[in-house]
């Protein structure tokens, strides 16, 4: 009863109420939208499996490692509904229970600093914030949401030690294995958590308690690692290595991918100003802390300004938000430097701050998108700024401005994800409610719906025994048969033979047992021609039937050996 009473007080009623009003609105959102490309891309990894079982998929793409984490709900999840029906919509559940339990963990870390408010709205701006307006449990979002999680719950850790001879044996367990979750999803990001320790070692003065903490993060890791190497073989690993780096290029040269940053950063020189200020503002308050009412309105400013009238440089303005945020908040390391005698707290707000600032710049340099994939590892940099601009000042409580700040950012997430909904061509609000399928569920245009369908009429949809490729850049046309994957990647990179890639992929298609059934051949205005290699991999089928739509195309092709008869 006293629980009870606690739980009904008027604070709780609040953020319970401010909760189930985010939650409704991102409800509604994910039954938005439609995407045949790269959310119908990251499905077709547990679709395949589900077709053929992970130990005769072909896959060599190392963003099946994400999938891992989500197949046995996916499976429970299929035993239960029969087929695919909605797997899309439910893996969208996933991503915002995902979402909202690693915004909670900053929300606790930040409550006790800053007071419910501040928290609950700092919650509202990372929950809000979906990555490319693409609400999918991703390599890129399981990455993001993970590693938040997993340092907010190791400052909540450290925050309740003093006094104790140890971290809560708890939160250590649940901050290592989202850490693990992290790098399985994301492998690059290992190179985040050795540096988050090497700062760590730096920052703290309990070096010991981060050593065995470091320990048992490895123990982990080690196990994770001996689980990918059972479950898929240790051959077919070192072939997804191999594959994967020649296909990402994730080893070339940094001065290339540095280039492309500078490239994207002064494409728009109003941009490029915004982030030389944020970042001179955040050392200039750090040093003259009287000046932070100033820095809140240029904060407000441009976060207005950008949302209604800015001219968007990394792919939404949402990133470019993040960014500018990010940028802003190099007040909390220079602030941890004057404070290093006098506050803990600083020393752990430096920690997770650089942290991701780090894993903003490892995301980056690593993904082809280069500067667009920087909120993935700074999104935690972002919300600390956030919640901590004039800590000094105003402790408990923010000034008014920064409330207001808060509100807007929080706003601005909102307003653009509902803006945009990736995968939808005419970027139109849809309409016309799916039915039947992976996509049952989801709210897509007229058009699209109509494709969706037609597609689906003239694929098989209960023969198992036979396998399907696609050409072209939708992998969506993956999930609308019954048909298993034929291909060493579900997403149609075009690689020359000089590529290691491109040389794997023409070996996996002269053996004939590699020859699929179907080939579906995809075009449209924004699709290349076909490569020579998928030209000479057509010559021995022949043309089965055309399905049209506005100016999209798909030519379904049909091996001569198939028994296969629709």
């Amino acid at each position: 009863m006293a629980r009870l009473l606690h739980l009904i007080k008027s604070k709780n009623c609040f953020f319970i109420a401010f909760l189930i009003m985010l939650l409704g609105i991102f409800i509604e959102r994910i039954t938005i939208g439609v995407d045949l490309s790269d959310e119908a891309y990251y499905a077709t990894h547990l679709d395949s499996w589900l077709k053929e079982g992970i130990k005769n998929s072909s896959n060599l793409m190392i963003h099946q490692s994400a999938a891992l984490l989500l197949f046995p709900f996916v499976y429970v999840y299929q035993n239960l509904v029969s087929h695919e029906l909605g797997l899309i919509l439910f893996l969208r559940f996933v991503y915002m229970l995902m979402a909202l339990g690693a915004m909670l963990s900053l929300y606790f870390f930040i409550k006790p600093l800053r007071g419910q408010l501040l928290a609950a709205l700092v919650l509202a701006f990372g929950f809000l914030f979906i990555p490319w307006s693409l609400p999918a449990p991703s390599y890129n979002t399981i990455g993001m949401y993970g590693m938040l999680a997993a340092m907010s719950i190791f400052g909540i850790a450290l925050m309740q030690k003093p006094g104790k001879k140890s971290l809560s044996p708890m939160l250590s367990l649940l901050s290592a294995f989202l850490w693990t979750c992290t790098i399985v999803a994301y492998p690059s990001l290992i190179i985040v958590f050795s540096g988050f320790i090497a700062i760590a070692f730096s920052l703290l003065k309990e070096r010991r308690i981060v050593f065995y903490y470091f320990l048992f993060c490895g123990f982990l890791f080690v196990a994770a690692l001996a689980s990918l190497l059972i479950i898929l073989g240790v051959d077919h690993c070192i072939q997804i290595f191999k594959f994967t780096n020649a296909a990402l290029q994730i080893s070339g040269g940094l001065s290339a991918k540095f280039h492309k940053i500078y490239e994207q950063i002064f494409q728009s020189p109003i941009f490029a100003i915004l982030c030389a200020t944020s970042l001179s503002l955040g050392v200039i308050v750090a040093i003259y802390p009287r000046l932070l009412f100033l820095a809140e309105l240029y904060l407000a400013g441009v976060i207005f300004y950008l949302t209604f009238f800015g001219q968007t440089v990394l792919f939404l303005i949402s990133h470019d938000i993040i960014l500018i945020i990010a940028l802003f908040g190099v007040f909390i390391p220079f602030t941890a430097i004057k404070q290093a005698r006098n506050s803990s707290i600083y020393a752990i707000l430096a920690l997770m701050y650089c942290t991701s600032l780090f894993a903003g710049l490892i995301t980056t340099i690593t993904a082809s998108n280069g500067l667009l994939n920087f909120p993935i590892g700074g999104l935690l940099a972002a919300c600390l700024t956030l919640a901590f601009t004039g800590y000094e000042e105003t402790r408990k409580s923010g000034s008014y401005a920064l409330i207001f700040v808060l509100i807007l950012s929080a706003f601005s997430m909102g307003f653009i994800v509902y803006k945009n909904n990736y995968g939808e061509i005419n970027n139109s609000f849809p309409t016309e409610k799916i039915s039947e399928g992976v996509f049952a569920g989801l709210k897509t245009s007229v058009q699209q719906a109509d494709f969706i369908h037609k597609v689906s009429s003239v694929l098989p949809q209960d023969t198992k025994a036979e396998k399907i490729t696609v050409l072209g850049r939708l992998s969506g046309f993956y999930l609308l048969t019954s048909l298993a994957p034929s291909a060493l990647a579900t997403w149609n990179y075009q690689f020359s033979e000089t590529n290691l890639a491109g040389q794997m992929i023409s070996q996996f298609y002269q053996e004939k047992k590699n020859q699929p059934c179907l080939i579906a051949a995809y075009s449209d205005p924004w699709t290349g021609p076909l490569t020579d290699r998928e030209k000479s991999l057509l010559k021995n089928y022949r043309f089965k039937i055309a399905v049209e739509s506005e100016n999209r195309v798909l030519r379904v092709f049909q091996n001569p050996v198939c028994s296969y008869e629709r």
